[in-house]
């Protein structure tokens, strides 16, 4: 699922604010069709053509809220406007990685019906760091 904007946006907060319906129907979608996101690829794209894109992990399943954090945090990290050329992020690209059926709600991790969710997400980050290689769940 995809965003365009024109004129390019210049500061994470706007674009943060400019992603709030995306990431919505971006998660929706996920739940409508009964999945969670526990990884969540985004793609930013500035109006020179360069490309930034990372893989965020989430060790339960992402929000919309936790979406609109994370391509906020992205932006954060890019270089300036003024240090990588052009005037801001032309478009915002979100992809599930590891999509995973929607267990019922009142289940823990680790009886029969939360066993694969746990196993599909073992290898995620810890919570709150969604650094690729950080400290594993057991």
């Amino acid at each position: 699922m995809e965003l365009p904007f024109e004129p390019p946006v210049e500061t994470s907060e706007q674009l943060a604010f400019a992603c709030m319906a995306l990431a919505e129907r971006f998660i929706g979608g996920l739940t409508e069709i009964g999945l969670v996101g526990t990884a969540l690829r985004i793609e930013l794209t500035d109006d020179t053509g360069a490309r930034y894109e990372r893989v965020w992990l989430h060790p339960d399943r992402f929000t919309a809220a936790d979406t609109v954090n994370r391509i906020r945090w992205q932006a954060d990290a890019l270089p300036r406007v003024a240090e990588r050329g052009g005037s801001g992020i032309a478009r915002v690209r979100l992809s599930p990685r590891i999509p995973i059926a929607s267990p019922p709600m009142s289940l823990v991790c680790g009886t029969p019906a939360r066993t694969s969710a746990c196993i599909t997400t073992s290898a995620a980050p810890r919570a709150g760091s969604g650094a690729p290689g950080s400290a594993r769940w057991s």
